[in-house]
Order: structure tokens, then C-alpha cells, then sequence
């Protein structure tokens, strides 16, 4: 599939003739190769490679470098903690990184959240045997509180025959979301999640991030952030974390997730 994605990727290139090309990189093999061949095959096409995933701790194939010729010519981080992981790690070192959200004139403005009603969005990624262990949990919790609602929002791509076998599983208090993620963060105001990079602009839209810590390998895209009661492995450490939150007042931020200025790279800096 590798081969085939650089091929086919070339027979673009032929037609188009580009002199830049953009590329999301995650740090699949398949990435390194067409970057490869483009390097060696069209010295004049300008490479730009946009990151937008999450960053985890184990998270090796992305944080391996191979050299120049398997690096773009610039990094775009989306996400601001991103640039700072990339930046301060050296993890693409003959890539320029920058930081830009890639949305023109948006202003951002922190969202608060009240806590008196604890509404629970679930996010999980595409990943069956990951879905079917929030669920189990969360029938748990269900069992102790049931004045918590939750919400489980599937990944985009879940199978119907897998969705099918989800709705068997859950209960009246868990219902699968039919809306948009803008929607539910309006709507919700915890998120559970465990690589989702969805705990981002969860984040910024002012729910509390609760990961799910299995005690197996950490993924928490946030980690770096250091954010309190953040963290639970069990019924018992969810629920003290729920019934703090109904004490808060004011939530901070870390200035480091939350950028006071965006480089304007679609205005014109492409350099």
C-alpha cells in the first residue's frame, strides 16, 4: 500500500506539475517514502507537511528522524501544544516548524463551564475492543450515579455492523450522538476520551478532560499540560474528580496549550 500510495501520488505530480505540495504527517511509513521519492525525483516542488494528530508518549515513528531527505521543507503544527513538543524535542530536525491553526481571522476566546449537571461526552477512537471498554465503565458508573448523562459520540468511520453491536451494549443512561463535535461541546460539559485528539478543542471550548487511564501505556495528548484531576483508572477516582468539579468557580487554562498570537501563514508567508 505504501508503494502504491507513492505511485499514485507521482502520476499526480506528472499531470499537476505543483511547485508545492502539502501532506499530512503522522509519522506512517508511507509519508517517508513519497517525501523520499518527491526529494529525489522533483528537486523544485516545496514540501509542507501539516500535524494535526495526536502526540503520544510512545509515539516513536513519528519522533524518529531519518534525515533531511525524509523530512518536509516545513512543519505546520495545528495544534499549538503540538509546535511546542515538535520544537522543544527536535523531533523533525531539518523541517522549519511553525505553529498555525490553518483558519483565517478566527478569534479565539476561552469558553466556561458550569458543573452543577454533569453531561459526559465520550470519545473514543476507531478502535471496537476501545468503545466496549468505556462502555463497560461507564455502565458502572451508571450503577452509582445516575444523575450523570452520557453521551457516546463514535468515530466517524465506525462500521454499521459495529455500531449495531454498540447499541446492544448500552444502556438508557448513554446515548449515541447523532450531532456534529461543535454541537456536543455546547452541550456537554466533561469529556472522557483516551487518544482522541478531539480533547483539543474539547479543551478550548471549556469541558473538563478526563482521561481514562488504563495503566498500560499512556496516550494522553495532553499529557505535557499537566492539567489537575485529570487523570482516572477506576469508578471510584471519576466520581471524587465529578463531584469536585461541582465546587468550581474559574478554570485556568495552561498558557502553554493556549497561544496568544497566530503565525498568519495562509496570508502570503509561505517562506
Amino acid at each position: 500500500s505504501t508503494l502504491r500510495t507513492t505511485q499514485q501520488v507521482q502520476d499526480i505530480i506528472e499531470h499537476v506539475k505543483p511547485d508545492m505540495i502539502f501532506l499530512p504527517i503522522e509519522g506512517h511509513v508511507w509519508e517517508k517514502n513519497l517525501i523520499k521519492n518527491i526529494r529525489l525525483k522533483y528537486k523544485n516542488i516545496r514540501l509542507y507537511g501539516i500535524q494535526f494528530s495526536s502526540i503520544i508518549e510512545k509515539d516513536n515513528p513519528f519522533k524518529k528522524s531519518l534525515g533531511k531527505l525524509y523530512e518536509p521543507d516545513v512543519l505546520i503544527c495545528n495544534k499549538y501544544l503540538n509546535f511546542l513538543i515538535v520544537k522543544n524535542n527536535k523531533f523533525f530536525k531539518y523541517s522549519k516548524i511553525i505553529y498555525n491553526d490553518l483558519r483565517i481571522n478566527k478569534k479565539k476566546k476561552l469558553k466556561k463551564k458550569n458543573f452543577s449537571k454533569i453531561n459526559c461526552l465520550i470519545a473514543p477512537e476507531l478502535n471496537l475492543f476501545e468503545v466496549e471498554k468505556f462502555i463497560e465503565f461507564i455502565l458502572t458508573i451508571c450503577k452509582k450515579n445516575r444523575e450523570i448523562n452520557f453521551t457516546l459520540k463514535l468515530h466517524p468511520q465506525t462500521s454499521k455492523n459495529d455500531t449495531d453491536k454498540i447499541k446492544k451494549k448500552i444502556n438508557n443512561q448513554i446515548k449515541i450522538s447523532t450531532k456534529n463535535l461543535k454541537e456536543e461541546f455546547i452541550e456537554n460539559n466533561v469529556l472522557i476520551y483516551r487518544g482522541s485528539s478531539s480533547c483539543f478543542e474539547a479543551l478550548n471550548n471549556g469541558l473538563w478532560l478526563l482521561y481514562y487511564d488504563s495503566k498500560k501505556y499512556d496516550i494522553n495528548p495532553v499529557r505535557e499540560i499537566k492539567l489537575k484531576d485529570n487523570y482516572f483508572s477506576n469508578d471510584i477516582e471519576f466520581l471524587k474528580i465529578i463531584d469536585n468539579l461541582k465546587n468550581i468557580t474559574k478554570v485556568k487554562v495552561n498558557k502553554f496549550y493556549y497561544p496568544q498570537q497566530n503565525q498568519r501563514f495562509l496570508n502570503g508567508n509561505y517562506k
